[in-house]
């Protein structure tokens, strides 16, 4: 029987800091309403907007072809001497762009974006996010095996946000 593991929306009431930032706030439950989404998410209000399902099998499905994709790309760039870290792949369509990076040896970063979004941007915006993820990553201090889904007793997803969130706010001061 499937098992839900996690809600998040944006609340109508709830203000990023600062406003441009990504912000998503952990539900124990929802309220769907019709051609709307979750009640109180202020990005669910268009008839057009959806509500994104993943189960866990499909997770796994995606990481592990995410994995594979990376590994082969990876694989090829060796042979033609053309690897360096943080290499992406971009899948360029007509309304979406898909990027595979890898952040660190045990991580891979994978980012939708839409048509719209600048290429060079995105990609410039992906690279530093992958770094950083890197680096906090190797603060970690035991390694986590791919079986073991961990807890954040280390603030590991809090240094991530920070260090994301601190892309945006590098980008304003420049």
């Amino acid at each position: 029987m499937p098992t839900l593991k996690s809600i998040v929306y944006s609340p109508d009431d709830g203000t990023p800091d600062p406003a441009d930032h990504y912000f998503r706030v952990p539900l124990a439950q929802a309220a769907l309403t019709v051609e709307g989404g979750i009640h109180g998410d202020r990005k669910g209000r268009h008839p057009d907007r959806q509500l994104n399902v993943m189960g866990t099998p499909a997770l796994a499905e995606l990481a592990a072809l995410l994995a594979g994709d990376l590994a082969a790309s990876s694989e090829i760039a060796h042979l033609t001497g053309t690897y360096q870290r943080h290499q992406l792949i971009l899948r360029e369509g007509e309304t979406l762009n898909s990027f595979i990076s890898e952040a660190g040896n045990d991580l891979v970063l994978f980012v939708h974006t839409t048509a719209e979004v600048p290429l060079g941007w995105a990609r410039l915006l992906l690279q530093e996010a992958a770094h950083r993820i890197a680096e906090l990553k190797l603060d970690m201090a035991e390694p986590i095996h791919s079986a073991e889904v961990p807890g954040d007793e280390d603030g590991f997803e809090k240094r991530v946000k920070e260090s994301i969130d601190g892309l945006w706010d590098q980008g304003k001061s420049s």
